[in-house]
Order: structure tokens, then sequence, then C-alpha cells
């Protein structure tokens, strides 16, 4: 049982890094409506809910 809770736990380790990562790192394409930009935002904020991080 300890390996499977060590397992769960590099997961969500790993699939918190992708969220912060993945909002940090985002930028507003070149000739990219300002909606499409705030909705992709959303949708990493909204994962990050989504595992936990607030």
């Amino acid at each position: 049982m300890t390996n499977l809770e060590d397992l769960l736990g590099g997961q969500a380790a790993l699939a918190r890094q992708f969220a912060i990562t993945n909002l940090m790192n985002s930028q507003q394409k070149t000739d990219t409506p300002v909606k499409e930009h705030m909705l992709k935002l959303m949708g990493f904020l909204r994962k990050r809910r989504a595992i936990g991080l607030n």
C-alpha cells in the first residue's frame, strides 16, 4: 500500500508542477484575441483548483 501512495503522490506533484508551469509560461500570441487568451488562462486556473491548489 505504501508504494501505491508514493505513486499517486508523485503523480499529484507532477500534475501540480505541470499546471503551474503552463500558467507561468503562458503568453498571448500575436493576432490572438484577448478573449481566447483569457479562456486559456482560466482553463489553467481551473486545473489548478481541481488538483487542490488555491
